[in-house]
This record gives structure tokens, C-alpha cells and sequence, in this order.
């Protein structure tokens, strides 16, 4: 995901953070669109966060662009539809 946003123009930082930092940025507007990927997730974005009995909406719960963008990307390079990306699969011929 980090190189397809890269390759994309989209900045990426990896750090840890800081929980209730990551609360304040969604509340001051400064996060804009927070998800997961993992192998079965592909990319699920995430509308909301529920903590300690409060939530915390982001981007109004809606899917935001970077987002759609990954999901798109990724799954086109899955299904071999992105030439883009040819170099990152492999065929199986065979199962064992």
C-alpha cells in the first residue's frame, strides 16, 4: 500500500503515534481518512472511531478518495487488470 501511494504523488510517513493524538487530529479535522489493509481486508476504510464511550467521526463516516483510489488500485493489481503492477504477481500453474 505504502509503494502504491508513493507511485501515486500521496506522502507517506511510517511512525507509531500516539493513540489519543490520533483522537485529537480526527476531532480537530486535521485527519481526514483513516482505514486498514491486511491480506483479506484489501483496504477498509474507516468511518468512525468508538473509544471510551465517545465517538469520532471521520470524513462524516463517508469513503474518501485515497481510500477509493487504493481499494482500486489494489484490487485491479490482484485481479492481473493493472499493467502498472505486472511485475509484482506471479503465475501458479500448478497447485501442489
Amino acid at each position: 500500500i505504502m509503494e502504491i501511494c508513493k507511485r501515486e504523488g500521496i506522502d507517506v510517513i511510517q511512525k507509531k503515534i500516539i493513540f489519543t493524538d490520533f483522537l485529537k487530529d480526527i476531532d480537530s479535522g486535521k485527519i481526514r481518512e483513516a482505514g486498514g489493509t491486511g491480506t483479506a481486508a484489501v483496504i477498509t476504510p474507516g468511518g468512525e472511531i468508538h473509544f471510551k464511550n465517545k465517538e469520532y467521526p471521520i470524513n462524516n463516516g463517508d469513503i474518501g478518495k485515497i481510500s477509493t483510489l487504493l481499494f482500486n488500485e489494489l484490487t485491479t493489481i490482484q485481479k492481473g487488470e493493472n499493467k502498472n503492477y505486472f511485475s509484482w504477481l506471479k503465475k501458479v500453474d500448478h497447485l501442489l
